[in-house]
């Protein structure tokens, strides 16, 4: 097993546990952003499985991963993704319920929020490969500890 997914289910693993009534009911931890918030419903070896919120006019880091690979589905709301097409050019589209988009590795990419909305993540998981090229609250890579507390 990939050692950065090892270390996500060590971490992780007993967090989303406990916050669930059944073996085999999804997760309900949630990791609270300045943005908004992320439910992590479920984490295996192979796949991280989300609900992401954020709040009208907010927006996500600028951002790539070096392993990670994510799909994300709009459920309600519109946004605004910019994703990478070739180094230092990004393309932008908006995006609403039952639209989405997939963001491969090494590809730079920001979500902004048009309106409240709610989608729906799944990714490899690699959950702290994050490396933020730009953030407005100066956020550093990887993992931040202040955002995983209850």
């Amino acid at each position: 097993m990939d050692i950065e997914i090892a270390k996500a289910l060590a971490d992780y693993g007993p967090k989303l546990a406990a916050a669930k009534d059944h073996p085999y009911d999804v997760s309900g931890y949630t990791v609270n952003k300045n943005w908004g918030s992320e439910t992590w419903l479920a984490l295996t070896e192979y796949y991280a499985f989300k609900i992401i919120k954020m709040k009208a006019g907010c927006k996500s880091s600028l951002q790539s991963h070096k392993t990670k690979v994510e799909a994300n589905l709009v459920v309600e709301g519109q946004v605004e993704v910019f994703l990478e097409t070739s180094p230092g050019h990004t393309r932008s589209r908006l995006y609403g319920p039952g639209q989405g988009w997939v963001v491969p590795a090494g590809i730079k990419h920001r979500v902004i929020a048009i309106t409240d909305y709610v989608a729906i993540e799944t990714s490899s998981p690699h959950l702290d490969d994050v490396t933020r090229y730009d953030d407005e609250w100066g956020r550093a890579d990887g993992k931040i500890e202040s955002e995983h507390t209850v």
